[in-house]
C-alpha cells in the first residue's frame, strides 16, 4: 500500500512493509538571489500604498510569549522593516466589558488612554517602517462591527495583508480572542496572517506549505502563494492529501463501473498517479515564476489537519498558506481546513480569500 509521495530530494529511508519508495524530483529552477530591497523612508501612507501590512495591534496585550512571536512574525514579514506597517486598533465598548453604547464623552475618555498605550508599545518596538497608529471608533458593543471596521479600513488602504494573533492571553482588551479571528476569516477579502499561542518563532519564511485540492479556486490562491514566496525567497511545498474513499464511495456506488466493482486499491493507484501529475505541473508553474518548489502527496488515512500539522513539525515549515471563502455560508468551508489550522498550527497561517 502506498503511503506518501513527494517531489523533493530527501534523506534515504529504510524500507518498510506496505510503503512505496519516495518519488524524487529535482527542483526545476533555482531562485534568483538578486533582490532589490526597498530602503526608502516610509511616511504616512496613502490609500495607494503598496505592500502595506496592517497590524491589528492591541496595545493593552503587548507582552508575553505570544506577543514576542507576533512581533518577530511582523518583523520578518516586513523584510526587516523595509515594508510599511500600519498599526490599527478598534476602540469599542466590548473592549472594556462595557455593555452600552459609547457616547462622545466615553470616546474622549478612552481614546487618550489607547494613544498613551500605543506610545509606550511603539517606543519599545523601534521598527523603522511603523506608521502612526490608526484608532478606529465603533460606538456599538459588537464584535462583528469591530471586525467590519478593521476589514473595511484594510480594503480602503488596499493592504496586502492583515496580521493578528488568534488569542489574547490577558489584558484589558478582549479584542483578539479567538472568535474575532474566526469572524474575520468569514468576512475578509484581504489576506490574513494569523499567529496563535502555539506558533513557533519565525525569523525567516524559508518553507511555505500550500495545502491544495487542485480546484480552480485553489489555483487562484496558489498564485498569491507564489508571489509571497518570490518576495521572501521561500521554498514552496505543494501539499495534497488523498481522501480515504472507502465509506463515502461505497455508499454512493462510485466503484460501480463497466458493470462491476472497481477495487479500492486500483482506484487509489489511479487517483494517486493523477494527483502526482497535477502536482508536477504546479511545481513547474512555480519554477517558471522563479520560485523553488516541490510537492508532497499524503496517502495515509486520517484527518487532513492532523496530517498537515505532522508535516509542519517534521519538516520545519515556517508558514502555511490556505484558501477560504467569505460570506454567510462559508463557515463549513473554512472549518474544514483554515479555521482548524488557525487554532492548531504550530506556525503562522496565511489565509487568502479565494474569490
Amino acid at each position: 500500500m502506498k503511503n506518501t509521495k513527494t517531489g523533493t530530494k530527501s534523506k534515504p529511508r529504510a524500507k518498510a512493509r506496505g510503503k512505496k519508495k519516495i518519488i524524487v524530483k529535482a527542483n526545476p529552477q533555482a531562485i534568483s538571489k538578486s533582490k532589490k530591497t526597498k530602503k526608502a523612508a516610509i511616511a504616512k501612507g496613502s490609500p495607494k500604498d503598496t505592500n502595506l501590512i496592517i497590524w491589528a495591534l492591541d496595545p493593552f496585550s503587548a507582552e508575553g510569549p505570544v506577543w514576542d512571536k507576533l512581533v518577530e512574525t511582523v518583523t520578518t514579514l516586513s523584510l526587516q522593516g523595509s515594508l510599511p506597517i500600519q498599526p490599527v486598533y478598534v476602540l469599542s465598548p466590548s473592549n472594556f466589558n462595557f455593555t452600552g453604547d459609547f457616547s462622545g464623552a466615553w470616546v474622549e475618555k478612552f481614546e487618550p488612554k489607547v494613544r498613551a498605550a500605543f506610545a509606550g508599545v511603539l517606543e519599545k518596538l523601534k521598527m523603522k517602517s511603523l506608521q502612526a497608529p490608526e484608532i478606529l471608533i465603533n460606538k456599538k458593543p459588537s464584535l462583528d462591527l469591530n471586525v467590519r471596521k478593521l476589514l473595511a479600513y484594510s480594503e480602503k488602504r488596499r493592504a496586502e495583508v492583515v496580521v493578528m494573533n488568534s488569542h489574547a492571553r490577558r489584558g484589558l482588551s478582549r479584542f483578539f480572542v479567538g472568535s474575532f479571528a474566526e469572524t474575520a476569516l468569514m468576512m475578509t477579502k484581504t489576506p490574513l496572517l494569523l499567529v496563535n499561542p502555539d506558533s513557533h518563532a519565525i525569523s525567516a519564511f524559508k518553507k511555505v506549505l500550500f495545502p491544495t485540492d487542485f480546484t480552480v479556486a485553489s489555483r487562484r490562491v496558489f498564485k498569491t502563494a507564489i508571489n509571497f514566496c518570490k518576495k521572501h525567497g521561500s521554498q514552496l511545498i505543494i501539499y495534497h492529501k488523498l481522501p480515504d474513499p472507502i465509506e463515502p464511495m461505497i455508499q454512493t456506488g462510485v466503484y460501480m463501473a463497466g458493470g462491476g466493482w472497481v477495487s479500492i486499491q486500483n482506484y487509489k493507484e489511479k487517483e494517486s498517479e493523477a494527483r502526482e501529475m497535477e502536482s508536477r505541473a504546479w511545481v513547474e508553474q512555480a519554477a517558471k515564476e522563479g520560485v523553488e518548489a516541490k510537492f508532497y502527496i499524503e496517502e495515509k488515512s486520517g484527518f487532513i489537519t492532523d496530517s498537515i500539522n505532522q508535516y509542519i513539525s517534521q519538516h520545519g515549515v515556517d508558514m502555511v498558506a490556505v484558501g477560504s471563502k467569505s460570506g454567510p455560508l462559508s463557515s463549513v468551508l473554512i472549518g474544514s481546513v483554515a479555521r482548524q489550522m488557525v487554532r492548531e498550527s504550530s506556525c503562522p497561517v496565511w489565509v487568502v480569500h479565494s474569490k
